[in-house]
């Protein structure tokens, strides 16, 4: 029993010594073909995972680097462009001034004749007798409303076929007067003349001297007052025969009237049936001084203006 034992163990070291051997001339790195085909028939399931573990990285940045260099980034400044254009051409259309209004001329149209307003016209009656509107009329004449006054130039389309009826003023009434001759100091020669067309006139000339209307004298100044209005009329006159309305040679000015009413003047006020007071100052002339001094000679008289019985 002894003898096997030592017989087995030699032989034991030698197959191990062997094996150990061949071991040593193998390549450590080159699997055996048992093995390269061993390991994907048994691993399976590890081949798979490796191919899921491997797929999935490469999923996984295909899917992160794409909003980078997305479409969406680039369409944003294209998306945005064409806004800064709509609003640039409202801005420019904001600023152009608006368009002034024409304003029309008031001037006549081509072929529009003058006409003198006739007492009693009116801008309806002159529109219809013309064959035009009153609109027309105001705006070739420059007017702002339909006023209109008698004597005034007008400009129509043509002159009005028929004439339009015009008022006939009614005479004045006359004047009675009973007047008083002049009383004074003054060096003077003259004489006093009452005329209902022109009230009065004096001829009248400085004592000493030639005999010709108005020598020695400046001016006359007439003052008229009524029996409750002082100087109700003041007028000087420098032509001779001195007339209390102005004129002279050869007539005097008439008597003022407006509307058929005589006036103190063409503004003063009516003429009243009154009793009337007038003061004369006669202003000399340097030349005419006779060596007394006297530059001034004074008149006064009276009259009535009475209406008719």
């Amino acid at each position: 029993m002894t003898k096997r034992r030592v017989i087995a163990a030699p032989l034991f070291l030698i197959i191990v010594m062997s094996l150990l051997a061949a071991c040593r001339r193998a390549p450590p790195d080159q699997p055996t073909p048992e093995q390269a085909t061993t390991t994907p028939e048994t691993d399976e399931a590890t081949g798979i995972a490796q191919a899921a573990t491997t797929t999935a990285p490469t999923a996984a940045p295909s899917a992160t680097p794409s909003p980078e260099p997305s479409a969406t980034a680039e369409a944003l400044p294209t998306a945005t462009l064409p806004a800064p254009t709509a609003t640039t051409a409202p801005a420019a259309s904001t600023n152009t001034p608006p368009p002034q209004p024409t304003v029309t001329p008031c001037d006549p149209p081509p072929g529009w004749v003058e006409y003198i307003i006739q007492q009693g016209d009116t801008l309806g009656r002159l529109a219809q007798a013309t064959g035009t509107t009153v609109a027309e009329i105001q705006l070739a004449n420059c007017l702002t409303d339909t006023t209109i006054f008698t004597g005034s130039r007008l400009f129509l389309p043509v002159l009005p076929a028929t004439p339009t009826p015009s008022v006939t003023p009614l005479p004045p009434p006359p004047l009675v007067l009973n007047g008083s001759q002049p009383q004074g100091t003054a060096p003077i020669t003259g004489e006093l003349t009452y005329d209902d067309a022109y009230l009065f006139r004096i001829d009248a000339r400085r004592n000493g001297g030639p005999e010709e209307p108005g020598y020695g004298i400046e001016s006359v100044e007439f003052r008229i007052s009524s029996s409750t209005v002082s100087d109700i009329y003041v007028h000087t006159e420098g032509t001779p025969g001195y007339c209390i309305f102005g004129g002279g040679e050869p007539a005097c000015n008439p008597w003022p009237m407006v509307d058929g009413v005589y006036r103190w003047g063409a503004n003063g006020p009516p003429v009243e049936p009154d009793n009337y007071f007038v003061q004369v100052v006669f202003h000399f002339t340097p030349e005419s001084d006779d060596g007394s001094g006297i530059t001034e000679g004074f008149w006064s008289f009276s009259f009535d203006v009475g209406a008719p019985e």
